[in-house]
């Protein structure tokens, strides 16, 4: 009885846990290319929209 709890809760956490390393995965990946690609938006707006 108790393994059959315990292998209950190993199928609940395992997933928990392989969608939340994703979702941590994909903010750093978009918060890398933003912090990346914000001094060349606004070098963008500077030479198109004001000069």
């Amino acid at each position: 009885m108790a393994a059959a709890v315990t292998l209950e809760l190993l199928i609940a956490f395992v997933p928990s846990r392989l969608s939340e390393f994703i979702r941590l995965g994909l903010q750093q990946l978009v918060e890398g290319f933003l912090y990346a690609a914000s001094p060349q938006i606004l070098e963008l707006f500077i030479d198109y929209f004001l000069i």
